[in-house]
């Protein structure tokens, strides 16, 4: 089962050191900090030398817990698939840290 992502949590585009923006609920928290329940737009994109555009909007493909809800809106899980549009955009990594809370 992987891990319920959190407010400390980073997901990383491939252009150090863009990362994309958290988006917390607060009404659910894991070792005080609100879990994670959508990313916005990437920020801090090193990509930007012409013809290359940086990292900006965030697609999510998979990662979303099935049962565990907030508001109705599903909690995203250590097992994020992301991309970021740019040129060229990419896959984003999950870098984890609570160990607490799992879920599917």
């Amino acid at each position: 089962m992987p891990n319920v992502l959190i407010s400390t949590d980073t997901v990383k585009c491939l252009h150090a050191p863009g990362a994309a923006t958290n988006v917390p609920a607060a009404k659910l928290k894991v070792q005080g900090k609100p879990v994670l329940t959508d990313l916005g737009p990437v920020v801090g994109c090193s990509n930007t030398v012409s013809p290359a555009t940086p990292c900006l909007a965030v697609a999510i493909n998979s990662g979303k817990a099935s049962k565990l809800k907030v508001g109705g809106t599903p909690v995203l899980l250590g097992s994020l698939a992301a991309t970021a549009a740019g040129s060229p955009g990419g896959a984003l990594s999950v870098v984890p840290v609570q160990i607490k809370l799992m879920a599917v």
